[in-house]
């Protein structure tokens, strides 16, 4: 067979990126695969210095190698990482560029809850108090039961100190004599940290000592009394004290609140409070992972990238990233991230093994949006974009055998658009006086139901340009550009995977 030369074909794109632990140094281990989307480029730029000595003629005398850096555009599928054994939220795949572009990830909470009252005050301490391991059964006693012909048994194992057989065998006439008689036959059995104790018409056993060290485990007797008492066998665990710092709260109708909250602990349903005065019951709990802005050069991260064009591997180091959100509806998300690094020669090497994410992106439908105070049974937008507008710096350095040295992230003035149809009355939604006014109004959208690839944007101060007028399918729409503006500081936008 005659040989021939394919040469480096561009359609075989492979990326991988790694943070840095010291600035532009690649670490040599631990890189991410990057499943890139069709566009994306890496480009070597030199500052050609052409040389202008005059010539008795026309001819140019040429031009010589100046400083060099990298650029790069990633686009990817923005989508969750999932979740782990234990059901906790991942970072998606493209962690690495979130955190090089000037974004700190924190590990969250998404607390649901009712019966808010108080003032919620963000970058305020939250506290939700330890609870006690607690089952409660699902049979009505409010008539009693009577043991006394036949008694039941239950086994009951707490704090690990051994199962322990109780029997029930006096008649109780109603709710009341069922949890003494439990409370009397626990003790006969020489069985202490738990108590039984009326719910209503149900009957519920718990640990008498609140914490994340409590627990308790139920298993059938014979015959069965748990199946009399509605409960189930199992193990029942306390929670302890956990506490986070609010990074956003969102107070409606009714008592309703949806705060946010950094936090390393793990919140649940019960009651939380707020320094500020504030407190509410939890009634869901979702465990995510946020991505805040910073302006600190201390907790900036940098990347080394390895982009591989068939055979040939371009490498940057210290690379710094300004990314743009795009949610399009019927679409599927993307993320792109403009690259910026040090530049260094290319070489041979073989594909990166091919990676595809098993967590599925989505068409985008379904989503919860917020703007400002129009309601959502008149809220129609098809599109909402974000841009972070870092402005990455290279920094230029006589020193350096590239003349570069170093890229930073110096600022930022994040920026964003959405398109609501405009409602037949400017009563119900009238974004010109808002934006004659500077007054600020927040806009979020929450997209997707599965945890672990759900997926929350957050401005909480968005303030308007003058808006535009637009048209969708012969229907008026506004174009809203917004800036995202702070109130304390690094807290103008937030993205929250739940």
């Amino acid at each position: 067979m005659a040989f021939q030369n394919c040469g480096l074909m561009s359609k075989k794109i492979g990326a991988l990126t790694v943070l840095e632990s010291q600035y532009g140094v690649d670490p040599l281990t631990g890189y991410t695969t990057i499943p890139v989307n069709s566009g994306a480029d890496f480009k070597m730029e030199n500052d050609m210095q052409e040389r202008t000595m005059m010539m008795p003629n026309f001819s140019p005398v040429g031009k010589l190698s100046g400083a060099m850096s990298a650029t790069s555009t990633i686009a990817v599928e923005f989508l969750g990482g999932g979740v782990d054994q234990s059901n906790k939220v991942q970072a998606p795949f493209y962690d690495d560029l979130m955190q090089a572009s000037g974004l700190v990830k924190k590990a969250a909470y998404l607390l649901t809850c009712t019966g808010s009252t108080g003032s919620w005050v963000t970058t305020e301490t939250i506290t939700q108090a330890a609870t006690k391991a607690t089952h409660v059964g699902t049979v009505n006693l409010s008539s009693g039961h009577d043991w006394s012909g036949t008694s039941q048994t239950f086994s009951i194992n707490v704090n690990n100190a051994g199962a322990t057989e109780v029997t029930l065998d006096s008649a109780c006439a109603n709710v009341a004599e069922v949890v003494t008689e439990i409370n009397t036959q626990l003790g006969t059995a020489s069985v202490t940290g738990v108590e039984a104790y009326a719910s209503t018409n149900y009957v519920g056993i718990r640990t008498t000592t609140a914490g994340g060290t409590q627990t308790f485990i139920l298993a059938a007797g014979s015959p069965n009394a748990l199946a009399t008492l509605g409960w189930t066998a199992g193990t029942y665990t306390g929670t302890a004290a956990v506490t986070g710092t609010l990074l956003d709260a969102k107070t409606g109708g009714g008592g309703a609140a949806t705060l946010t909250v950094v936090t390393t602990g793990s919140f649940g349903i019960g009651a939380v409070t707020g320094a500020g005065g504030g407190s509410a019951t939890v009634a869901t709990a979702s465990d995510g992972i946020v991505y805040v802005p910073t302006s600190s050069c201390s907790e900036m991260q940098s990347m080394t990238l390895h982009y591989v064009r068939d055979l040939m591997k371009h490498i940057s180091t210290g690379m710094r990233a300004d990314p743009t959100f795009t949610f399009e509806v019927g679409k599927l998300a993307t993320a792109s991230f403009a690259l910026t690094g040090l530049y260094t020669d290319p070489t041979n090497t073989s594909p990166p093994t091919a990676t595809v994410p098993t967590i599925l992106p989505f068409p985008l439908m379904g989503a919860t949006i917020v703007i400002g105070d129009l309601s959502p049974t008149l809220m129609a937008c098809s599109k909402l974009e974000l841009k972070l507008a870092n402005t990455v710096t290279k920094h230029m350095d006589l020193s350096d055998a590239n003349g570069m040295s170093s890229v930073g992230i110096t600022g930022r003035k994040p920026t964003g658009s959405i398109d609501p149809l405009a409602p037949s009355s400017l009563a119900d939604f009238n974004p010109i006086a808002i934006a004659k006014a500077g007054t600020k109004l927040r806009i979020e959208a929450l997209f997707g139901s599965t945890h672990g690839n759900r997926f929350k944007v957050v401005i909480p101060y968005a303030q308007l340009d003058m808006p535009e007028l637009g048209d969708r399918e012969e229907l008026v729409v506004y174009n809203l550009n917004f800036t995202c503006t702070g109130n304390k500081g690094d807290d103008e936008f937030y993205i929250l995977f739940v």
